[in-house]
């Protein structure tokens, strides 16, 4: 049995042996892999603060170029409403002068209708005056036909006959 024992006890050392130097190995791999991971995760957050860093940054740009849209924007509206009180005001003058315009003309017209009214009425006692002139100077003669021209006096020649 000592030579079982023995054999039995190297067995046991190279097993023991084996299983140190695989522990060794193993233990070796861990470290590998595990500075591996750690260098991957260094990586990692390293990446992810630069890729922050950016998005930081884009974001303040952002930020700035909304700020200087909306500022944009008020001005434009500031603008656009200056535009739409000056065509208001522009509306009401354009108003104002139609109205005036209108019942300047309506006036002119007026005017123009009395004066037409009175030239008529001197044109036309002009006619009767030499109408009424022309009936007591000539003497009307009386003759047997009824011719209608002999029985009227002619006409002036201030009158139109057209």
């Amino acid at each position: 049995m000592d030579r079982r024992n023995e054999t039995l006890s190297a067995l046991l050392l190279d097993y023991e042996a084996s299983l140190k130097a695989r522990l060794a190995h193993r233990a070796h791999e861990d470290l590998r892999a595990e500075a591996t991971l750690a260098s991957t995760l260094q990586e990692v957050q390293s990446n992810i603060e630069i890729d922050q860093s950016n998005l930081d940054e884009e974001q303040i740009q952002l930020k700035d170029q909304v700020l200087k849209l909306h500022t944009e924007a008020l001005a434009i509206l500031d603008m656009l409403n200056d535009k739409f009180r000056q065509s208001e005001e522009l509306k009401n003058k354009a108003d104002t002068l139609v109205t005036f315009h209108i019942k300047d003309s309506q006036e002119a017209r007026r005017n123009l209708d009395r004066a037409r009214s009175c030239e008529d009425v001197d044109h036309r006692n002009a006619l009767v005056a030499e109408i009424e002139e022309l009936i007591t100077d000539r003497p009307r003669k009386k003759h047997r036909n009824n011719d209608i021209q002999d029985n009227c006096p002619s006409l002036p020649p201030t009158v139109n006959t057209d």
